[in-house]
Parts: C-alpha cells; structure tokens; sequence
C-alpha cells in the first residue's frame, strides 16, 4: 500500500532483482529476544540499504 501510494510499486516493499531493499540478517531470532537488536550491532551479520550490503560478516 505505501509503495503504491509514493507510486513506488515493485522498487518499494518488496525483495527482488532491481527493487531497493533495507535488510538486516540478525545472528539469532530477534522476535524471541529483542536484545538482539539492541547490542550496537554485535548480532547483525549483514545490513542492506538500499539495495546495497553496507556491513557483512561471516
């Protein structure tokens, strides 16, 4: 609804090929524990704007 509404419509809330994405792969469930979130980014093993991966670890 909000991409349709910024006339955005498969380039916003969505994951696919030429869409722009903001991602984060949490190390862990955040929905079990939301500390996970809040450890200045300890538990993020990736972090995407954009479209574009800004922080990775493996």
């Amino acid at each position: 609804m909000n991409a349709a509404l910024l006339c955005a419509e498969g380039e916003l809330g969505c994951v696919k090929p030429e869409a722009r994405a903001d991602l984060l792969l949490v190390n862990g469930n955040p929905l079990r524990n939301l500390d996970l979130l809040a450890a200045n980014g300890a538990n993020l093993a990736m972090v995407m704007h954009g479209g574009i991966p800004k922080r990775l670890t493996v």
